[in-house]
């Protein structure tokens, strides 16, 4: 990701998707197990956190430098 980041305009968020519970947690697959599979709740709020990171990158990519 950074190698792109050096080239382009990027964002990276981190927004969790795990159970608060550490023994649940424990016992779910990874990110990067075949089996993942987010429930719909973390769903929304990884499309909510991006949405938040387009607009704001929109933002500054529009509005006028302020003197």
């Amino acid at each position: 990701f950074s190698y792109y980041s050096d080239r382009s305009r990027s964002i990276m968020c981190f927004v969790g998707v795990g159970d608060a519970d550490e023994q649940v947690r424990a016992t779910q697959p990874s990110l990067h197990d075949a089996t993942f599979l987010p429930d719909d709740e973390a769903v929304l709020r990884v499309a909510k956190a991006m949405v938040a990171g387009y607009i704001a990158g929109a933002e500054l990519l529009t509005s006028a430098p302020t003197e």
